[in-house]
């Protein structure tokens, strides 16, 4: 196939400018979750090995989306240089990163829901979050097959509600699990003394930062995707993935943040645990107060009248 001259090449700033804006940021925020990913094998050694894999598994995952990014914006912008059909049929290499973004979503949402599993002593909110991460998983690979066998034009015109699904089941996770952190944090900040509110404050404002980074740009996203007909939608997409790699990396690296703010201080409000009729004993039993943030504290804790030093720690919900 001969190409096409230049000057009759019409204006590639929405598709393949698109494609090479979210391949250029991708690429800076993959080097940013690399060096977290440094951080947290330098720091924490001691880890379980199952949440090392899982750290290994999201970086791996994020390299594969990498370099299949690469390939296909070398693919459409030298291999094919010169012929702008390939943009609406691209090498198989840009429809790949599908399939290493989709377990990404899932992984991090169900980490994090989890967590709100530990806080509240409830399953029913990671329960919920797990079955819309599991429906936006499907949605993705149906997006994959979509892609792979009739292209990115099709996905457009007759798969709409795909991508859409997707993209709201997305941003409706994030948003269920950044509220319910708030409001299980906010009910045991009652409970706590002064510089573990100020840990439990920072944990929500994480929880609220993230979510907001997560769902905002899946809602931008699905915005433009229902409202253009290019790919301009397609950098939000190249960087969601890492976002929410990023946001889980974050979370385990500010440990050590998060345990200097409560060093020489006990966790529970000894007043209050007493004016709601509560030994301090049966309130570290308890699901709402057992681990519920992500650090390990010793508690020493006074109870009737007789100095108890618990020698439990709460664990840590990771």
């Amino acid at each position: 196939m001969s190409a096409i001259p230049a000057a009759s090449i019409a204006a590639l700033d929405g598709t393949l400018g698109s494609i090479e804006i979210g391949g250029i940021v991708g690429t800076f925020l993959f080097g940013i979750i690399t060096l977290q990913v440094h951080n947290y094998y330098r720091t924490y050694p001691a880890d379980s090995i199952p949440l090392k894999l899982l750290v290994a598994v999201i970086w791996f995952l994020e390299l594969g989306h990498t370099i299949s990014t690469w390939h296909a914006i070398f693919t459409l912008s030298i291999t094919f240089y010169g012929q702008p059909d390939h943009i609406s049929d691209p090498p198989h290499s840009l429809q790949m990163t599908l399939m290493f973004s989709a377990p990404i979503y899932a992984v991090v949402q169900v980490f994090f829901a989890n967590r709100v599993r530990i806080v509240s002593g409830h399953c029913n909110i990671m329960l919920l979050c797990c079955f819309l991460s599991l429906l936006r998983f499907a949605c993705s690979m149906g997006m994959l097959v979509v892609t792979l066998q009739h292209g990115l034009a099709i996905l457009q015109i007759k798969y709409r509600w795909l991508m859409a699904a997707g993209l709201s089941l997305g941003a409706t996770v994030d948003v269920i699990i950044a509220v319910s952190m708030c409001c299980c944090l906010w009910q045991l900040r009652r409970s706590m003394f002064q510089r573990s509110r100020r840990m439990a404050d920072m944990i929500m404002a994480w929880s609220i930062e993230t979510g907001c980074a997560t769902s905002g740009t899946s809602l931008i996203q699905l915005f433009l995707f229902l409202t253009r007909s290019d790919l301009v939608w397609f950098p939000f997409f190249l960087v969601t993935a890492r976002l929410f790699s990023n946001s889980l990396l974050v979370s385990l690296n500010s440990r050590h943040t998060l345990r200097s703010l409560n060093q020489d201080e006990p966790f529970l409000d000894v007043g209050t645990l007493r004016r709601s009729g509560m030994t301090a004993s049966a309130a570290l039993r308890t699901s709402s107060v057992k681990r519920p943030l992500n650090i390990a504290m010793s508690v020493a804790i006074q109870t009737d009248g007789d100095r108890d030093y618990d020698s439990s720690f709460l664990h840590s919900i990771d």
